[in-house]
């Protein structure tokens, strides 16, 4: 089985189990994060700080588990962009790492806060939008040539911020 494949596996199990048999608030984790690693794969590659930056936005999600939080529960306001510039301050990989979470968590309930503080709303795309998405990016990634892209993609880079 591909990369491409197994990321699109992670991708929908964890879809599946989180809309079908949503776990506790504080298990979700144990889908979600896999299906953002999985999305970072299949758009950027597997870069560690890239990887690293597609799990950042939640570290805001620390202070909403000493709570009683509940699935649904809005995301905090700081799960937005601003997220992304702080990244790109110290790297661009991390940055592009944030920026490849949020593709995913505008597809999910509930939504992003993506440009707070600038609107208190949440922004949302159709799931099948993002789901589309994967999937023409495991094509890529799959398709020929794929090999000498997985490399190059993968391949520490120096980065200046």
């Amino acid at each position: 089985m591909t990369q491409a494949l197994q990321c699109l596996a992670v991708i929908a199990v964890a879809d599946y189990v989180i809309l079908r048999h949503p776990p506790r608030w504080h298990a979700i984790v144990l889908f979600d994060h896999p299906a953002h690693l999985a999305t970072a794969v299949l758009l950027g590659g597997t870069d560690p700080v890239y990887l690293a930056g597609s799990l950042l936005p939640d570290v805001d999600h620390l202070p909403t588990a000493l709570r009683n939080p509940k699935v649904g529960d809005p995301r905090p306001r700081t799960h937005s962009l601003l997220v992304v510039a702080a990244a790109a301050l110290v790297s661009r990989r991390l940055a592009a790492g944030a920026a490849a979470h949020f593709a995913r968590d505008l597809a999910v309930d509930p939504g992003v806060p993506l440009v707070w503080p600038l609107s208190h709303g949440t922004a949302r795309i159709p799931y099948a939008l993002y789901a589309a998405a994967v999937i023409a990016a495991s094509v890529r990634r799959a398709g020929p040539g794929s090999a000498a892209r997985s490399a190059v993609t993968s391949a520490p880079a120096t980065d200046s911020a």
